[in-house]
């Protein structure tokens, strides 16, 4: 084989390790408590009660609980629900339904993803629900805001503001 065919494949190679090298290093892992900052912390500790049928479940590579409606990307429609939990749907482990009348307090607010790519995170305690198997555990709740309004709220379709830990 001639000497600059190995000089380019060499080169070539170095070119491609170092640039998956370089673009991997540069993507750091984002987890910041944003909790105690003015710009998030008037919503700590403010308590919502669900207005519709809920579903909790779990990402594929999560432990974390999440909320969301049906018929979204992770969870299916109200209809194609299967009556035993837990239950799964593509990439997600279906925990069980959170029934309308739920009541969840906002107890942190996070930054997470990574320095490329990240976002704010709210995470809830569960205080009240005829689903009992979940009241007193973090579930996040997210989805239920729009958190590209600044500041973010939660939105009315889902959920009513019904007050304010008074130990906040």
């Amino acid at each position: 084989m001639e000497e600059s065919v190995v000089l380019r494949r060499i080169t070539a190679s170095f070119l491609i390790c170092g640039s998956v090298f370089v673009l991997t290093g540069m993507a750091r892992k984002v987890s910041i408590n944003h909790t105690q900052e003015p710009k998030y912390a008037f919503v700590v500790g403010k308590k919502f009660e669900t207005k519709m049928d809920l579903v909790l479940y779990q990402h594929s590579d999560s432990k974390e609980i999440t909320v969301d409606e049906y018929g979204t990307s992770d969870v299916p429609k109200k209809e194609e629900m299967k009556d035993k939990f837990p239950h799964r749907f593509y990439g997600s482990k279906i925990l069980g339904v959170l029934p309308a009348g739920s009541a969840f307090e906002v107890t942190r607010v996070m930054e997470e993803g990574t320095t490329s790519w990240s976002f704010i995170t709210y995470f809830g305690k569960l205080i009240s629900s005829e689903n009992k198997d979940f009241v007193g555990k973090e579930i996040h709740v997210t989805s239920l805001a729009n958190v590209l309004e600044k500041p973010p709220v939660f939105e009315d379709k889902y959920v009513t503001e019904i007050g304010v830990n008074s130990e906040k």
